[in-house]
């Protein structure tokens, strides 16, 4: 380290300036200074993370909640994590808002598939064919 400091103060000297100072403490990579990069990266995923567990907070609240079936949670998350990745079929950053349309279309389907799977089982609870869950006391 003492000899990269050194070599700075000597180009410096050389090129008429003052030697630069590095007074923080961050090591500067071979790339060069990516600090801010680095620290937008950390917020974007921590953003992503937080999403993501928010809408598995959902997803088993929907299934509790109207006794959902696991392939039809199984489709709310995977169709979480489609929205969550950045590899789309159709990306929003070549195509702006028009990107925005498979991952509408995603969640439409998702959506209609498991209104359908609820209403089958609805159905069948009426008929009898499954037994109706015991009241709870509430």
């Amino acid at each position: 380290m003492e000899g990269a400091s050194l070599t700075l103060a000597t180009t410096g000297a050389l090129c008429g300036g003052e030697a630069p100072v590095n007074s923080s403490p961050r090591a500067v990579s071979a790339y060069g200074d990516t600090g801010a990069v680095d620290d937008l990266v950390r917020v974007v995923l921590i953003a992503l993370a937080v999403l993501v567990v928010i809408g598995l907070a959902v997803v088993g609240w929907l299934m509790w909640r109207f006794k959902i079936p696991p392939r039809g949670v199984v489709a709310m998350v995977g169709a979480l994590f489609y929205l969550a990745l950045p590899v789309d079929l159709v990306p929003e950053a070549l195509l702006g808002p028009i990107g925005v349309v498979d991952d509408t279309g995603v969640l439409a389907a998702v959506g209609i598939w498991v209104y359908k799977l609820v209403k089958a089982r609805q159905t069948l609870v009426e008929g009898g064919v499954i037994k109706r869950p015991p009241p709870t006391g509430g």
